[in-house]
């Protein structure tokens, strides 16, 4: 009747998501969290620019990891140091520009940050956020 969640263990990423994602997670100052949501905001703005110009853009999917994270940087204070680094781990890697799978080069460009926001959502206890992918 009950079905296990599924877990996100960053394990099983694909190698060259994995160094990408743990060098951009360090905790910041709660002040600066607000140019972190701007970025956020902005690179969902950019999908949809590239949208109408690449076809195989993932905007839904975009715009609900967008969604995601900006519900995480508002709880931002609520985490402890650890927390905060996986939080802004995920959103620099969102709006990082040379991430190993690229936004708009496949139809599946945001599926590596989709993997690493369920990975943050599954380590912070916040399971009835998990992405669809």
């Amino acid at each position: 009747m009950f079905r296990r969640k599924e877990k996100h263990d960053l394990p099983k990423f694909p190698e060259h998501v994995i160094p990408t994602f743990q060098q951009l997670c360090q905790a910041l100052v709660p002040s600066d969290i607000g140019d972190v949501r701007a970025a956020v905001e902005q690179h969902v703005l950019d999908l949809q620019s590239a949208k109408a110009e690449v076809v195989h853009v993932n905007l839904k999917l975009g715009r609900e990891i967008g969604d995601a994270l900006t519900g995480l940087l508002d709880q931002y204070e609520s985490f402890d140091e650890k927390q905060r680094a996986l939080v802004i781990g995920a959103a620099a890697y969102f709006v990082h520009q040379d991430d190993p799978q690229g936004d708009t080069t496949f139809g599946t460009g945001l599926n590596d940050d989709a993997k690493v926001v369920n990975y943050v959502l599954n380590q912070l206890g916040i399971e009835d956020k998990f992405l669809k992918i």
